[in-house]
């Protein structure tokens, strides 16, 4: 079953090898340690495969963000630099800066 490291208990078995950045760090049919535990902890190792029956579910996938078009606080942040920017429009500079706040907003909110 695949556990994650913080669920280990000294005394399971790993059904496979645990590699990482090319370094063997325990065998398969290892039975663990504390120290081993605290090895693979310590190499941020997420999860490894014991023997059992149950696995460990997946994590939930990450929700989806929401388009920016579909945003109240990116919508409500726009229309204050439209408002701010609205006398400007023959600007040249304030185009460019306004353009810049614009393209930082979209950052901000993931566009």
């Amino acid at each position: 079953m695949i556990l994650s490291t913080e669920r280990l208990e000294p005394g399971q078995i790993l059904r496979t090898d645990v590699i990482v950045r090319g370094t063997v760090l325990a065998k398969a049919g290892a039975r663990l340690t504390k120290s081993m535990i605290a090895r693979l902890q310590k190499w941020d190792v997420p999860r490894v495969d014991v023997e059992g029956e149950e696995e460990e579910p997946e994590p939930a996938p990450k929700p989806q963000a929401v388009p920016l078009a579909e945003n109240p606080d990116y919508l409500h942040e726009r229309r204050e630099l439209e408002t701010l920017f609205a006398t400007t429009a023959d600007d040249a500079q304030m185009a460019l800066l306004k353009s810049c706040f614009l393209h930082v907003l979209k950052e901000k909110y993931g566009g």
